[in-house]
């Protein structure tokens, strides 16, 4: 009995709470994992630069010799707005539990992971994982170390949107020529590209045919319920990849406060996007 309280309610929160840091920490050292003599940044302001699918680039490479690219890729890992939305989060999930809120555990969850067929099955087992969760967001309740976890941890499996070397275009920005990769940056030369792009959703709990869809601000305010499909928002982290060499440098080119919900093809609302 003792182990097992030892485990609930210290174990199991402290591992998650490590965990957590240890992946926030490695978010920050790969955004800095940059090629030498090679900078790059977005341009604010351009036609199109705050729009899903398009982005604009400044390159700068000092080097003294020309520097092969081989390979481009745009990715954005997705994440609460805020701390405050990512600890709620734990409790709307219970409330998503016990009244078998489907469309709201999809939203939050994916479909991959929420029981909704056959729907006498889909309740109760919903209501057995409520009670589970509930028993253990009580016991970390009474726990600093559960604390620490549900102000730290997400709940729910990380979410990116990734447009890999394929889905990318890549123009020069003074006369819209299409670049082929591989290409040859020149050296001690400063250039602006734009880019034109395909994001594809990348989460064990989504398929293939869920879009990425940028909207211009917060759908939807806090609450204790979870949110529909189409008022999940969430906020960007755009990281550009480039290859040189076997080699992969990432740049952290965010366009500014972005945010972004996932929505299944059938899923149609009036809701203005970028």
């Amino acid at each position: 009995m003792a182990w097992t309280f030892f485990t609930i309610v210290v174990a199991i929160p402290s591992v998650i709470a490590l965990v957590s840091l240890i992946l926030r920490l490695s978010r920050f050292v790969r955004k800095r994992i940059t090629y030498p003599d090679l900078a790059i940044g977005p341009i604010y302001g351009h036609e199109g630069s705050d729009q899903i699918g398009t982005a604009t680039l400044k390159v700068a490479y000092s080097g003294t010799s020309p520097l092969l690219i081989s390979g481009i890729q745009l990715r954005s890992r997705l994440d609460f707005i805020s701390s405050r939305d990512r600890s709620l989060a734990w409790f709307q999930l219970l409330h998503g539990y016990w009244t078998n809120d489907i469309e709201g555990l999809e939203a939050m969850l994916g479909p991959r992971f929420t029981f909704s067929k056959p729907s006498w099955f889909a309740k109760i087992m919903n209501r057995i994982l409520g009670f589970l969760w509930l028993l253990l967001l009580l016991s970390w309740l009474y726990s600093p170390f559960g604390w620490f976890a549900i102000l730290l941890a997400s709940p729910i499996e990380s979410v990116e949107i990734c447009a890999r070397t394929e889905q990318i275009r890549l123009l020069d920005s003074q006369t819209d020529d299409e670049i082929i990769l591989p290409f040859l940056l020149p050296p001690c030369k400063e250039n602006v590209y734009k880019l034109t792009y395909q994001y594809n959703v990348k989460g064990k709990g989504y398929s293939n045919d869920y879009r990425a869809e940028y909207v211009k601000g917060l759908i939807r305010k806090c609450s204790c319920k979870l949110p529909r499909i189409y008022e999940f928002t969430r906020q960007t982290d755009e990281r550009l990849l480039i290859r040189t060499g076997n080699r992969w440098s990432t740049y952290s080119v965010n366009l500014g406060t972005r945010f972004v919900r996932l929505v299944p093809p059938q899923v149609h609302q009036g809701i203005n996007t970028f």
